[in-house]
């Protein structure tokens, strides 16, 4: 039994109540736990022994009306609430879901044919073929991205369309070749989790992310198959670090810690080139990578844009960015290349972006905007902890140039803020080349108090505040 919860308030903000009450009557010999969260008063319990029943009785008083803020934490989190459940282990739950699981592959004729033949072809180079499992793993996982579509089809079916579940393809496969795997079902690092009830075991707390131990002779490997592009054995960022409810052969389980990896293939990289005359108008150059999974799946996405999806997404970038540009040229790269970032660059003019003021021309520092007062704090102050559990991660550096006869003013001054809700730096330098700006932002999940909210103010205006700055240059 897993009764989904009593809610005491309105969770959707639109009355309050005068009183609230919830009545639970079960027999006495009847397992239950209740989870009782956010409750200002305590059961009242009776028992009726002619009929061995229980009643449990919550009564709630006077509550008002919840205005509800962005960024708030869950329901379970905030209103008073109970529910119940019957006791579990966590045997049964991993029993359950391994039935539900395993019972994906289908190793056919085609699929094992497939199989021998992907895997006895020579490598690149007349290299030979794999023997090894991470060798075979790393064979497999390339092909199947490399030749399959996305689509819903089921293993033989894509292999005849060469359109379908990627995923499951590549399990069937492996399937095939003798390759053991143990699912594994992860979750987030707790940062990213509102506050979860351990006591009783249930799959929801390891359903942010599917995917796959692989035991080998070069170590663990946790493999999914997820955008077309992405790169072997990487696991979305949020997951980095966090845990897995792994499955064995005969219907145990452990838990274990998921890898993290060093070379922040979560960040997002600009890099921009300014070019300043006189009449402050401006010229640009201006580049933007992603890598790992996001940079995967937006080029899934934009391998089959026709130009005008094209133009549409670079235009629209642009503006945000440097607001209203013309003349601009845009390039995507290679969108169907294997093992590389996403990446999309354009040159265009500005008229706009420099202002004029007598012998001075004042630049702006080319960064977009973070913003992050509008972002995150529209409000002097919070009724409710403020959960930003996206992470965001940013490095930009960009190169102002201006022609000759025009003379860098001192840059404008660092900043650098180390706090816990996230790092932060804005570093000016001049030189020969011209003068170089460089911003980094990381920020991972935040959950801020109502205390501590307006020392977040504080740090996202600390920020939109710098990033005003601008570069200027004396015209002689």
């Amino acid at each position: 039994f897993n009764h989904g919860g009593f809610y005491f308030q309105d969770v959707d903000g639109q009355e309050p109540f005068i009183v609230s009450e919830f009545i639970i009557i079960y027999p006495k010999d009847l397992p239950l736990l209740f989870h009782e969260r956010n409750l200002p008063v305590s059961a009242v319990i009776t028992e009726d022994p002619a009929t061995g029943l229980v009643t449990r009785r919550y009564t709630v008083e006077r509550l008002p009306l919840v205005e509800r803020e962005p960024m708030m934490p869950s329901r379970d989190a905030i209103f008073p609430m109970v529910k119940i459940v019957t006791p579990r282990t966590w045997n049964l739950v991993a029993a359950a879901a391994k039935d539900r699981h395993l019972s994906r592959t289908d190793t056919t004729y085609l699929v094992r044919e497939t199989t021998a033949r992907v895997l006895a072809a020579p490598g690149e180079g007349g290299a030979p073929a794999p023997r090894g499992t991470a060798g075979k793993l790393r064979r497999l996982y390339a092909w199947v991205n490399a030749e399959i579509e996305s689509g819903s089809n089921g293993p033989t079916a894509t292999l005849i369309e060469k359109r379908g579940d990627r995923e499951d393809l590549f399990l069937t496969m492996c399937e095939a070749a003798g390759i053991p795997r143990k699912p594994a079902f992860c979750r987030a690092r707790e940062q990213f989790h509102d506050d979860t009830w351990w006591e009783t075991p249930n799959m929801s707390y390891f359903s942010d992310y599917s995917c796959n131990l692989f035991e080998t002779e070069e170590g663990d490997i946790w493999l999914t198959v997820g955008p077309k592009f992405a790169p072997f054995g990487v696991l979305p960022y949020p997951l980095q670090g966090g845990t897995a409810l792994v499955l064995d052969d005969v219907g145990g389980y452990e838990f274990r810690r998921l890898p993290a990896r060093p070379d922040e293939e979560h960040v997002v990289r600009t890099a921009t080139l300014l070019k300043v005359k006189p009449d402050a108008t401006v010229s640009a150059q201006y580049e933007i990578r992603l890598a790992g999974l996001q940079g995967a799946g937006l080029k899934e996405s934009a391998k089959d844009w026709d130009n005008n999806r094209k133009k549409n997404f670079g235009e629209n970038a642009l503006l945000r960015h440097f607001g209203a540009p013309r003349e601009v040229a845009l390039d995507f790269g290679d969108l169907k290349a294997f093992g590389q970032p996403f990446t999309f660059s354009a040159e265009f003019t500005m008229d706009r972006f420099a202002r004029k003021n007598g012998a001075e021309v004042a630049v702006r520092n080319g960064l977009e905007p973070l913003m992050l007062t509008q972002r995150f704090v529209d409000r002097a102050q919070r009724q409710f902890p403020l959960y930003a559990l996206s992470p965001l991660h940013r490095e930009d550096a960009v190169l102002v140039q201006a022609e000759p006869g025009m003379t860098p003013a001192a840059p404008p001054p660092d900043l650098v803020l180390l706090t816990g809700f996230g790092h932060y730096s804005l570093h000016f330098s001049s030189g020969e080349e011209g003068v170089r700006i460089v911003r980094r932002l990381a920020t991972d999940g935040m959950r801020v108090s109502p205390r501590e909210y307006p020392q977040l103010i504080e740090f996202c205006r600390a920020i939109d505040r710098a990033e005003e700055s601008r570069v200027t240059f004396t015209v002689r």
